[in-house]
């Protein structure tokens, strides 16, 4: 049986990629594709908080009106990066009332939404107007490749290899001189791989906003060389990591990194969804029998809510099951690349060689991603070619 590797759900841009500004004030809308223009993007819009959910987790800049603050709260939107919260001053340098509302109700209405959307940022125009002109261009294609991608991994099912994939792209990143940050939450141990395969620790407080190198560690490899740092919470006290840290963690990594992985075994609290909303794309991995295949099915839906770019790598059935292309049918989406079975691979392996099948798959994933070097770094920059093959499953 043949299977063609397809692009991940949601590729086609169709405005998936521009700023979303969401409002019903039409002066307000007015200056906000105006300052869009003066930044050098098109904007999608949406007048209400229905109209704005379809692009909400994919836009890479959400510009929120005051005016429909309350009405995405009661809408249950993912959490996500990205999101400011804009309004227009009076005369008097106070936000408008809206003609019947009972005084302070726009301002109450407003501080709601700021408490429930975790806004990066909260504005008024037209003091904001040059900040705002400058978060818009860098919305810019040009802009954005600037920062590294993100690639989250969801396991749909136990032992369906999400976490394998996870670090097998990692380290293939790290080989191909790119620096990468893997950001695994349910790891124990930490560390940066240096060149030569040594590690530095990393560990960041669930409740903190920085992941720093743990006390009395060797100094750092030279910033020249390809490393792979490993993220983990301390999570000893069986402590959630909260979304604050996950996004700082995010943010910084997008910044200082080529490439950023989020290893995710499950998509259930707030930090895993907001890891999901930050990811340029998600990889899913299922187990092709017919009860794991249930259960991707509706993990599939669960992710697709916060990442619209979606993939799916199928595990072989240990006995049986399904074939790869009758999940992909079953999920609708595509396929990425097969997995063996568990216990498929050589019985003795060297730690951290996730065997020559895998690595193989790892590479083509990695490739689909496009991580190149930063731009201004020491290192030459090294694009990841597209690949595209057919793959005998």
């Amino acid at each position: 049986m043949q299977a063609r590797n397809g692009p991940v759900a949601g590729d086609d841009p169709g405005g998936r990629g521009r700023p979303l500004v969401v409002t019903g004030d039409g002066e307000l809308l007015d200056e906000l594709v105006g300052l869009a223009a003066a930044g050098g993007v098109e904007v999608s819009v949406a007048i209400d908080a229905i109209a704005a959910e379809d692009r909400w987790a994919s836009a890479p800049l959400v510009v929120v009106g005051a005016d429909q603050a309350t009405a995405l709260v009661r809408r249950n939107v993912p959490r996500r990066l990205g999101v400011v919260l804009v309004s227009r001053s009076g005369p008097d340098g106070t936000a408008p009332e809206p003609a019947g509302a009972a005084e302070g109700a726009t301002e109450a209405a407003e501080w709601l939404g700021v408490a429930a959307l975790h806004p990066e940022h909260v504005v008024r125009l037209p003091e904001a107007r040059s900040w705002l002109v400058t978060r818009f261009a860098e919305c810019r294609p040009s802009m954005r490749r600037r920062a590294a991608p993100v690639v989250a991994f969801v396991s749909g099912h136990p032992d369906a290899g999400a976490s394998l994939l996870a670090v097998g792209v990692a380290l293939a990143a790290r080989q191909r001189g790119l620096a990468t940050l893997l950001v695994s939450p349910e790891r124990r141990v930490a560390g940066t791989a240096r060149s030569d395969g040594s590690v530095d620790p990393v560990r960041a407080d669930p409740r903190g906003t920085d992941a720093t190198p743990a006390a009395g560690d060797r100094e750092q490899p030279d910033s020249s060389a390809p490393t792979l740092a490993v993220l983990s919470f301390d999570r000893s006290a069986g402590a959630a990591v909260l979304p604050d840290a996950m996004a700082a963690a995010l943010r910084a990594a997008r910044h200082g990194r080529d490439l950023v992985v989020v290893d995710l075994p499950h998509a259930y609290d707030d930090a895993y969804r907001l890891a999901l909303s930050a990811a340029d794309r998600c990889y899913l991995t299922v187990v092709a029998g017919i009860r794991e295949c249930a259960a991707g099915t509706r993990v599939a839906a669960a992710v697709r809510r916060h990442c619209p770019r979606l993939a799916l790598v199928v595990r072989i059935a240990p006995r049986g099951g399904l074939r790869p292309d009758e999940v992909a049918e079953a999920l609708g989406l595509p396929l990425a690349g097969v997995l063996p079975p568990v216990g498929a691979g050589p019985p003795v392996a060297p730690p951290g060689d996730p065997g020559p099948v895998v690595a193989a798959l790892c590479r083509r994933l990695l490739a689909q991603i496009g991580a190149t070097s930063r731009p201004g770094s020491d290192r030459p920059r090294t694009p990841v070619a597209d690949v595209s093959e057919e793959m005998d499953a």
